[in-house]
């Protein structure tokens, strides 16, 4: 049965450095770096590379490899798998975890049989792979493909940090400035005023708070939408046991329904489910979900919340009888999430957004059941944690 619920009670990054820019990469000859314990391997390597144009470094063994890795910063990196102390595997390891190499392309370098180590070194996240003996020919191609690649994946991100920046420019003023106005007007009403009665001082510190409130969670979304943005595509490793994915639900469906004074219109059942997702993640998809079915409905109509699990899957579904969505409205979403909602909405537009990308990070996905004039339904999948 449907339980009512009731609550009870950032500087911006600058541009990068024109050293890393697109114009200034093509200005340059790409940095190498070659880790190999076979001498006359390296040697050839090197000396094929060489004759390209590139710059090389060389390293006879995987620790030598990683220092200079460190030091140079190199474009593209060749390393060997099977070495002698650090092998392959550990030099990939140490520089995916390092901030500065952790997107430095690199290529294996793998002898002939060796399918099982190129598969490792594939699932550890090496870019490319070469099978010794190889012609100088295929190498430059390799390298040449390679460096490609990564110059257009940096063009890329650099893109989506401009659009992401002009995006702030625009959006982030108003939604800030707003309630931080708010602020300070009737906390500059207090201090001007020797004679403010008491209840008059317990409503204007209500009005401090509400609008306090309001940006805290506009910086807390936005701070979400740029951690996903820009983080990681590994999710945390971490899940809920059902009886914290029922608290997490309700609580956070409650806090948002009690935002807009709206706790008996809210609808809530959770069953026994346990989800593959941190408590802060889960929170925000719940409160962004029903925080846009609260604002796209009106009171007195029901927005129910629903959580459980079918097969291997954990399904979350929010629905409202509210103004729906056009197939154009759904589509940007994904395209523009700093556009200003439709039916002139407030709002940074970002909610859907993470909810998206969420969705994504945990291996599951998005979809929308909704039609105007007659409601939404937005349904969120994302797998079950493994059974113990």
């Amino acid at each position: 049965m449907p339980n009512t619920c009731s609550l009870q009670a950032v500087a911006l990054p600058g541009n990068p450095s024109p050293e890393w820019g697109p114009s200034a990469q093509a200005a340059r000859k790409p940095r190498l770096l070659v880790i190999e314990d076979d001498a006359a391997m390296r040697w050839l390597t090197v000396q094929i590379l060489q004759e390209e144009g590139y710059p090389v470094d060389s390293a006879a063994d995987g620790a030598t490899g990683i220092a200079l890795a460190h030091e140079h910063r190199p474009d593209l990196i060749l390393c060997d798998i099977m070495m002698s102390g650090l092998d392959g595997y550990a030099v990939l390891a140490a520089l995916r975890q390092d901030p500065l190499s952790a997107t430095t392309p690199v290529i294996f370098l793998t002898g002939v049989g060796e399918s099982t180590a190129l598969r490792k070194g594939m699932e550890l996240g090496a870019d490319d792979y070469l099978t010794k003996p190889f012609s100088p020919e295929r190498l430059a191609r390799a390298v040449a493909a390679r460096l490609s690649r990564s110059v257009a994946m940096r063009r890329d991100s650099l893109q989506r940090l401009d659009a992401l920046q002009a995006n702030l420019a625009r959006a982030l003023p108003h939604e800030f400035l707003t309630p931080l106005t708010a602020v300070m007007g009737l906390s500059s009403m207090l201090m001007e005023d020797a004679e403010v009665a008491a209840a008059d001082v317990r409503e204007v510190a209500r009005g401090i708070f509400r609008s306090g409130a309001a940006l805290q969670r506009a910086i807390t979304k936005f701070l979400l939408y740029a951690e996903l943005d820009a983080g990681s595509s590994e999710p945390p490793g971490q899940c809920l046991v059902p009886s914290v994915v029922t608290w997490v639900v309700t609580s956070a469906a409650c806090g948002a329904a009690a935002r807009v004074n709206r706790e008996t219109d809210l609808a809530v059942e959770v069953e026994a489910v346990g989800i593959d997702m941190p408590r802060h993640h889960l929170e925000a998809l719940v409160t962004e979900l029903v925080d846009n079915a609260m604002k796209f409905s009106k009171s007195p109509s029901t927005v129910t919340v629903r959580c459980g699990g079918i097969g291997r899957a954990c399904i979350l579904t929010v629905a409202d009888l509210g103004q729906g969505m056009t197939p154009a409205h759904v589509d940007g979403l994904a395209r523009a999430p700093f556009l200003r909602r439709h039916q002139d909405q407030p709002g940074l537009g970002l909610g859907l957004t993470i909810v998206r990308r969420l969705a994504e990070l945990y291996g599951g996905g998005v979809t929308f059941d909704t039609t105007p004039g007659r409601g939404t339904t937005v349904n969120v999948t994302v797998p079950r944690p493994p059974s113990p």
